[in-house]
């Protein structure tokens, strides 16, 4: 158990590091290496210690070539005992800060001065703990004992309730799967460190002279439920790690379909041809329906005739125009302006361009007014976007009372929060992985390019924001535009 669980720390430490660098996962690496450290120790000293069952050996070291080499390994007990102190005393520390920087507990502006008084017992405990210093001191031992257990107790309770008062305060429901992971994770290293935090160094120092057996060692758990809480962890800690690296907005999975979209984008300017055959094409149909309309005038006047023709021919001008218009904001580059505005703001440009369009339709808002830093024409004209293909997907249902649109903005911890929601027929998964996708479209008509999602995705990415859909077919779909927020 030890050797494979130190193994399985050691390098989930280092691929979370090397996967993203951030101070959540410096936390999570600091976390990983300081129980692999404590773990360590309690191996080497139970190997040296001895006494350990046989139905325990295998458990604690696979086999007993493993055990004599901890058994044998040269260290003075000095150095073993302040290796299972560094262990001891860091891993309740790393596991709250990690869990302060989670839930945001001081906002988003953070500053490291706020979390310099936690160092303070830690320190204390490893300075008492310093084998000279230790020597001195021998004496306070048993009331540095109480005292170290005390603050290690109550950080490992505060991590576990600001991480549980944490995923409860999510609103939004993908964020709060993630998260869910990741308090997994980390209640299930706290639960095995707490298996052997009562494990004192000074125990160590007085190898020779303590008569005491090792308490977990004489535990009444069998191997098998041993056993079972190793697996249960390390399954709990690859869903901690897929979890904190989605949650903290890593790139580790995005950044795939991020490439893939990348090399679409730069066919852009190959596939402007596939324009210009549709420009063609929409201009030859206007040329017949022109000849038609021109014959109908010279040879028999027909008023009925005249009036289609002439309605085909500006709806397929109309259309012409809305592409070209389409397609200059998904390529042009200027820089967007943000400034800090309200969402209010934001919301009535959509809603004028939408009721525009759309003079008998209805979006049902609620908006609780927020600031956020955007340029509001270009963040108008993505929820206006949204809002079209909500109205375009409800107008396939054949329930009129079924046809909703739903405009949301509120505020997060963390993010302010649009969401447009719409009761059509939802999409399926497969399509959902290629939306943003440019040049791809889901709608069955000659009308569409596929190429508005991608400008969402576009602008929203300018904002420093995060664009999300979720769908369920027969169920609606929803978009959701997660903007940081303005403290």
């Amino acid at each position: 158990m030890f050797v494979f669980l130190i193994s399985f720390l050691l390098i989930f430490s280092i691929v979370i590091i090397s996967v993203k660098r951030s101070q959540e996962t410096l936390y999570v690496f600091s976390t990983c290496i300081s129980l692999a450290v404590f773990l360590f120790g309690i191996g080497m000293y139970i190997a040296k210690k001895g006494g350990v069952p046989e139905s325990l050996l295998n458990f604690f070291y696979i086999n007993s070539e493993i055990k004599k080499y901890f058994q044998y390994f040269l260290i003075s007990l000095d150095s073993l005992g302040y290796i299972i102190a560094l262990g001891k005393m860091l891993f309740p520390l790393f596991v709250l800060l990690l869990s302060l920087n989670l839930s945001n507990v001081f906002g988003s502006s953070k500053r490291n001065w706020k979390y310099l008084f936690l160092f303070i017992f830690p320190i204390i405990s490893l300075a008492f703990y310093y084998p000279p210093v230790y020597d001195m001191y021998s004496n306070y031992a048993s009331i540095m004992r109480v005292v170290t257990d005390t603050w290690i107790i109550c950080y490992i309770l505060a991590s576990c309730f600001l991480l549980i008062y944490e995923l409860y305060s999510i609103q939004i429901r993908f964020i709060r799967k993630q998260f869910i992971s990741i308090v997994l994770f980390i209640l299930s290293l706290s639960f095995i460190y707490l298996l052997y935090f009562g494990q004192t160094p000074d125990e160590v120092y007085s190898f020779y002279n303590s008569t005491n057996g090792i308490y977990y060692i004489r535990s009444t758990l069998s191997v098998t439920t041993y056993f079972l809480i190793v697996a249960i962890n390390i399954i709990l800690s690859i869903m901690g790690f897929f979890g904190l690296i989605r949650y903290t907005g890593s790139i580790f999975i995005r950044d795939k379909d991020e490439i893939i979209i990348q090399k679409k984008t730069k066919s852009i300017s190959a596939g402007t041809t596939i324009f210009v055959h549709s420009f063609k094409n929409q201009f030859l149909a206007n040329r017949v329906l022109h000849k038609k309309l021109k014959r109908e005038i010279e040879e028999r006047p027909d008023l009925k005739n005249i009036n289609l023709y002439a309605n085909q021919l500006y709806e397929r001008n109309e259309k012409l125009l809305e592409r070209i218009d389409e397609l200059y904001r998904s390529v042009k580059t200027n820089h967007i302006n943000l400034e800090n505005t309200e969402v209010e703001k934001v919301f009535h440009k959509a809603l004028n361009s939408f009721y525009e369009k759309y003079p008998e339709r209805k979006v049902f808002v609620q908006l609780t007014n927020h600031r956020i830093l955007a340029d509001d024409v270009r963040l108008s004209e993505v929820i206006y976007n949204l809002l079209i293909n909500a109205q375009e997907a409800i107008d396939t249902m054949k329930e009129k009372s079924r046809q909703k649109i739903f405009l949301y903005c509120y505020n997060t911890k963390k993010y302010t929060v649009i969401e447009v929601t719409d009761t059509g027929p939802g999409m399926k998964k497969e399509d959902m992985k290629k939306i943003f996708n440019p040049f791809y479209s889901i709608k069955n008509n000659n009308y569409n390019w596929g190429m508005g999602l991608h400008y969402v995705r576009k602008i929203v990415k300018e904002h420093f924001g995060i664009v999300r859909c979720e769908s369920n077919l027969n169920q609606g779909t929803t978009f959701l535009i997660l903007l940081p927020k303005l403290n």
